[in-house]
Formats: structure tokens, sequence, C-alpha cells
């Protein structure tokens, strides 16, 4: 591992994007309900939240190999 990757190939190679995925969208769903309902605090408490579900998916698609094909 060079200065350049600050992670290694293989400890991402076996990460999958999907469980990211699913809980981003449940928490922006969670989000809808909470701001419907009127919460403003729990809603802003789940933003952040989901702010870093997006950033560790962003990081997972990131480094992982490209599919061949």
């Amino acid at each position: 591992m060079d200065m350049k990757t600050p992670v290694s190939p293989k400890a991402v190679e076996g990460l999958n994007a999907t469980p990211f995925d699913a809980l981003g969208d449940y928490v922006r769903a969670s989000i809808n309900v909470l701001d419907e309902a009127g919460d403003a605090d729990a809603a802003n408490v789940l933003t952040g939240t989901l702010r870093s579900l997006d950033k560790t998916l962003w990081f997972v698609e990131a480094y992982r190999p490209a599919e061949a094909g």
C-alpha cells in the first residue's frame, strides 16, 4: 500500500454498498415522517446520521474494484 491509497483494496473487496444504500433509504423515509409530524429536532438528528451514511456509501463505492464487463 502506498501513501496515495489510504485504504487497502483488499479491505473493501468484500464490502457491499447495498446495506448502506438500504439504510440510507430508510433514514430518508424516517426524516420525511418526522418532518410531517412536526418533530424538527429528531429530523435534524437523523439528517446528520444520513450525511454520515452517505459519506460511508461514497467511500465504499469509490474504493471498490471496478466490475469486469
